[in-house]
């Protein structure tokens, strides 16, 4: 193992590489807090949240952060039907484009049972020819 420079290494850490497309900041009100005992949990979310459904904000808070992911899929179920949104036709709608993304996998896929299908029926048609020479043999 060398470094950047190509000496020699006795020990080194994993790297990794990678390409950040998007950066979205957290405002951590979910994370614990480390301390010598442990991991202690803030109560900054659970105030948050107890606040904002008793003001009845928390229905309007989810229709506008939640109802999509950051890459843009489907988010909270019930942040979407708070939205108007119905699920079934929107689940379907998530299915199709997932699937129409992967063309490929589709086509090869159907191609594959048009290959079987012909393959079965050449060696359905071939044991039939076997089995009747086998009748005749017997008879």
């Amino acid at each position: 193992m060398t470094d950047a420079k190509c000496k020699p290494m006795k020990a080194a850490r994993a790297i990794i590489l990678m390409d950040v497309w998007k950066v979205q900041v957290s405002c951590g009100y979910g994370v614990p807090i480390l301390t010598s005992d442990g991991f202690v949990p803030r109560e900054t979310l659970s105030n948050w949240g107890d606040k904002t459904f008793d003001t009845g904000k928390l229905p309007g808070y989810q229709i506008q952060w939640n109802t999509k992911s950051l890459d843009g899929c489907k988010g909270l179920k019930i942040a979407r039907r708070n939205a108007g949104e119905w699920l079934l036709m929107g689940d379907v709608q998530a299915w199709l484009k997932k699937t129409m993304g992967q063309w490929d996998a589709v086509v090869f896929g159907v191609l594959m049972g048009i290959f079987l299908m012909i393959v079965g029926k050449m060696l359905s048609q071939q044991l039939a020819g076997v089995k009747s020479q086998i009748a005749q043999n017997v008879w």
